[in-house]
């Protein structure tokens, strides 16, 4: 699906190239952030104690205020196109920084809701120093993210400061749905 006849990826879920959300006449690019809202609500929902409500919000947000007139649309389904890859590691990694630089080009930052998702996908490449870069970012930017603390425990190398960081985890967020994992 770049141009050369080629269909260069086999797969059941539909994939799109980025120059066909981008250069649809459909597509209304604007310097509005119209999509803050509802990236917060799923940045939000991986914080919460109960991640199902959050969830439902999250999807009933998200199908309730994108339509095919909706301005940045394009952003959008890219973010609902790589949740469909992540068992495809290369292909969302690439989708999500396309996600991250259509973002950081129209509105000016970046959403921590796509920093989380490209630490993700940098750990399931085993790029764990780059993801490491990423979540300290996103920590950075919320510094109570508890998704971001996970990951920062996990990739830590230092023996000891990874027993600190579980130990705050299990002390701090015991109830969250992703420490009660660990």
């Amino acid at each position: 699906m770049d141009g050369d006849g080629v269909l260069d990826i086999y797969s059941d879920l539909l994939f799109l190239p980025a120059w066909v959300l981008s250069k649809s006449s459909y597509t209304k690019i604007s310097k509005n952030n119209n999509l803050k809202q509802i990236f917060d609500i799923g940045f939000n929902g991986f914080n919460s104690d109960d991640p199902r409500t959050a969830i439902e919000i999250y999807v009933e947000s998200c199908f309730s205020n994108i339509s095919i007139s909706t301005e940045n649309r394009d952003i959008f389904l890219a973010l609902v196109q790589y949740t469909s890859y992540t068992n495809y590691p290369d292909l969302a990694l690439v989708i999500i920084s396309w996600v991250e630089t259509q973002y950081l080009e129209r509105f000016g930052v970046t959403h921590p809701f796509i920093l989380l998702y490209k630490a993700e996908s940098m750990i399931n490449l085993g790029q764990h120093e780059q993801a490491m870069e990423i979540i300290k970012q996103l920590l950075l930017i919320s510094p109570n993210f508890i998704p971001a603390k996970v990951y920062s425990w996990r990739l830590e190398k230092d023996l000891t400061i990874k027993q600190e960081k579980y130990e705050e985890l299990k002390t701090m967020y015991p109830n969250h749905w992703i420490v009660r994992q660990i």
